[in-house]
């Protein structure tokens, strides 16, 4: 019996020896992981939504990916509660084991924030909704029958399609993350509810429609609905479903043609598949250099070339944005000018005569372009463009002009009766064609704004297709105001220069920018801007260079950035080909004239993912709209709404000049847009563990545009009223030598007006060591 005793002894004390190798390893690898950082390093908490009553405890856990797997996270965690390391009584407090106990009372900002760090860096947090008691209630649902365009389609007189049997739906709530469902009813028992339901917080509901086999034929899903008390006999909330798989098509007819230099040809377009038969047509690579397309009857016009040059026009459908047709052209170029000389010599003394032909061919260019209202953008007919000691003529309907010239230096000057004329002194010629657009001034705006205009080439005088070029006024200006992209020449124009600041100060001198991928950047400084245009305005751009690099993201993975707060209108990932389009276009808000996207919001500027703050469901960062929004308002939400982005720990402890570079694409509203006014985007940079932060920059033009009625229209990264573009950003970081900094993107409305546009974008971000020369 004794030596049974101690050989049990004997195993426990083996036993634990073991245990504890076993459990020192386990700890040792988790410590091992964390502290072993790298970009394939990202955290999932677990769960990450939840509800918990007054007084509760709830065990949160943390796995990390690391060589695409997950796995379990132990040491070298940090909890938080709204920021607050270990939480307090207030707001409920945390354990270094991820269990968080609720406080006593509701808190009076609900839901609390649950947050993790590793000592990597890596974060994720958690929204936790505390309760006393959930009220409960009832959602009420009626499904309404459509096609993509919201008219009735295949539909009985009962108005429901005939292939539909039953529906089937499924609640998720927002707040608390409680699910509901799925519940099934025949499809003409017309409305089908949830019962004893959450009545705190809002539902995303799916509605299906099934045929007789089971199959989802018809589908609807709606954010933001509120469940009702008892009692409370308010109408179902709508759900609009939409054919799965209805396949819209579109033709183009000719697909394909020939056409002259200069020539127009109308294009048709065929669509079926969807009640809405219009299209909207455009250029692919749309710029000047490739002619022009009315957007709605498909009439275009070829550029007046001197090269043989392949456009790709496109035919997109109204009813289902995703599918277009495209046609392609072939234009034949402008013919170079031949002179014949003949000389006849004749002698006195003998009747002999000498002829000699000399034949000369000529290079002929173009000086071309577009004529528009710097107010409202929109094209001006029959203004008249003289090219000094070549001749004249007027711009067509669409605005356009061309006046072929050879090699050499013009003055050209455009002018229309209620305009300011326009000038623009020594348009250099010499091997190509020159772009020049003109945004003039009508006489009764007393604002004066100028233009430049230029090419980007590399290094061996090849044009540079897609460059970003930018100007900014510094301080007077809050940085870069205006941006556009280069046609396929390289050619660019930047109109609606303002020559003074909101103060009435003159600026003095501009900088300007050219920048484009896999090249360096270009930097012009002096830029002086006139009352007229400023020519040949050139950039040539080198093959990059390669800096040590502290921080970079292009968004691809999730890499930890936090967002708040993480649902309605919020900070997130998006993907190329979501099909998200902003819903209040044309009835709230109108595009700018060169804007052919259709209220698309953009693709990535890198890679297949990007940030964006704004809502899916409505393309936007409206939220939800007042019922009482009226009619080219730029939308009205509401309730105001605000967001921050913020950045995993970035180390600058050996950096010297550190810059923080990245890409954006915005529009915001048009009304109120200046710096310290509205839907401000604001970089922010935070030290001590976020304790203490500060701006770096804020995107927003100093001052508003002189338009007036401007309400529905768009400022963005582009100007004022233009389509927006991708625009390069820099801040210098030397100041944070030394410390440990996160990044914090801040987007705010400030207010519930004007909240209809789509918003701000971010991409390809990076903090760079850059060369103090």
């Amino acid at each position: 019996m004794k030596k049974t005793f101690s050989s049990f002894l004997s195993f426990i004390a083996v036993a634990g020896i073991l245990l504890s190798i076993f459990s020192t390893k386990i700890y040792a690898d988790a410590d091992k992981s964390l502290r072993d950082s790298s970009k394939n390093i990202s955290f999932r908490i677990n769960p990450d939504k939840t509800s918990i009553k007054v007084g509760k405890k709830k065990k949160f856990y943390v796995k990390e990916k690391k060589d695409g797997k997950f796995v379990r996270a132990i040491n070298g965690l940090t909890w938080s509660v709204n920021g607050i390391q270990g939480g307090n009584d207030t707001y409920g407090n945390i354990d270094k084991n991820g269990v968080y106990y609720a406080p006593k009372r509701v808190p009076s900002v609900n839901p609390v924030k649950v947050s993790v760090k590793g000592e990597n860096g890596s974060a994720d947090f958690a929204s936790v909704f505390v309760y006393k008691k959930l009220k409960k209630g009832k959602l009420a649902l009626k499904a309404k029958w459509v096609n993509r365009n919201k008219i009735g389609v295949f539909q009985s007189e009962s108005g429901i399609p005939e292939e539909v049997r039953n529906v089937r739906g499924t609640a998720v709530n927002n707040l608390t993350d409680e699910s509901y469902g799925p519940v099934t009813v025949d499809v003409n028992d017309r409305v089908l509810e949830f019962g004893n339901v959450t009545l705190e917080g809002s539902y995303t509901v799916t509605l299906e429609g099934l045929d007789s086999s089971g199959n989802v034929v018809y589908r609807g899903v709606q954010e933001d609905v509120k469940a009702t008390a008892p009692g409370d006999n308010s109408e179902p909330a709508v759900i609009y479903m939409t054919v799965v798989g209805g396949d819209v098509e579109v033709s183009v007819t000719p697909d394909s043609a020939e056409m002259n230099a200069g020539e127009s040809k109308d294009f048709t377009a065929t669509v079926t598949g969807a009640f809405i038969t219009s299209v909207t047509w455009s250029i692919v690579g749309d710029d000047d250099s490739k002619g022009i397309i009315n957007s709605s009857s498909g009439k275009y016009k070829a550029p007046n070339t001197l090269e043989t040059k392949t456009v790709t026009i496109k035919a997109t459908s109204d009813a289902d944005p995703t599918k277009s047709a495209t046609a392609s052209i072939i234009i034949i170029p402008i013919p170079t000018t031949t002179t014949t000389t003949t000389t006849t010599t004749t002698t006195s003394t003998t009747t002999t005569t000498t002829t000699s032909t000399t034949t000369t061919t000529v290079a002929t260019f173009l000086i071309y372009g577009k004529v528009t209202d710097v107010q409202t953008q929109q094209s001006i007919s029959d203004a008249t463009v003289g090219v000094e000691g070549v001749g004249d003529t007027l711009t067509d309907t669409d605005g356009g002009y061309s006046i072929a010239v050879p090699a050499g230096n013009y003055n050209v000057i455009i002018q229309k009766l209620q305009y300011d004329p326009f000038a623009s002194d020594n348009v250099v010629v010499s091997n190509d064609s020159v772009l020049l657009n003109a945004a003039i001034s009508p006489t009764t705006l007393t604002i004066s704004v100028g233009s430049i205009s230029g090419r980007v080439t590399d290094s061996g005088g090849n044009p540079i297709e897609g460059a970003t070029v930018q100007i900014s006024g510094g301080l007077q200006t809050n940085g870069v105001f205006a941006s556009t992209i280069t046609n396929s020449d390289g050619s660019y124009t930047i109109d609606s220069i303002p020559l003074k600041d909101t103060n009435g100060a003159q600026i003095t001198s501009y900088t300007a920018k050219a920048v484009k991928k896999g090249y360096g950047i270009s930097e012009i400084l002096p830029v002086v801007a006139e009352n007229k245009n400023t020519a040949n305005v050139d950039f040539i751009l080198s093959s990059a260079s390669t800096f040590t690099t502290y921080f970079e993201d292009d968004f691809e993975e999730d890499t930890g950035w936090v967002a708040y707060p993480d649902l309605g209108v919020f900070w997130h990932r998006v993907q190329n080909g979501s099909g998200i389009v902003n819903t209040l276009i044309p009835e709230f808000v109108t595009l700018s004239p060169n804007d052919t996207s259709n209220g698309a919001i953009p693709n990535a500027f890198s890679g297949q993912y990007l940030y964006w703050f704004g809502r899916d469901i409505v393309g936007s960062y409206l939220g939800v709209q007042d019922d009482t929004d009226s009619i080219k308002s730029g939308g009205t939400s509401t309730i105001p709404h605000s967001g921050t982005l913020t950045s995993p720990e970035i180390d600058l402890a050996s950096a010297i000049n550190p810059v923080l570079r990245f890409w954006s694409w915005w529009e915001i509203e048009g009304a109120n847009p200046n710096d310290t006014g509205f839907d401000l985007m604001t970089v922010e940079i935070l030290t001590d563990g976020g304790e203490t932060f500060a701006e770096l920059i804020k995107l927003n033009p100093y001052s508003d545009p002189v338009v007036e009625n401007r309400n529905d229209k768009p400022y963005t990264s582009a100007g004022f009223f233009k389509a927006p573009v991708w625009t390069f950003y820099e801040a210098n970081l030397s100041e944070y030598v030394g410390q440990y900094v996160m990044l914090r993107f801040r987007f705010d409305t400030v207010d519930s007006m004007y909240n209809g546009f789509r918003g701000w974008f971010i991409d390809k971000l990076s903090v760079e060591e850059i060369p103090l020369d």
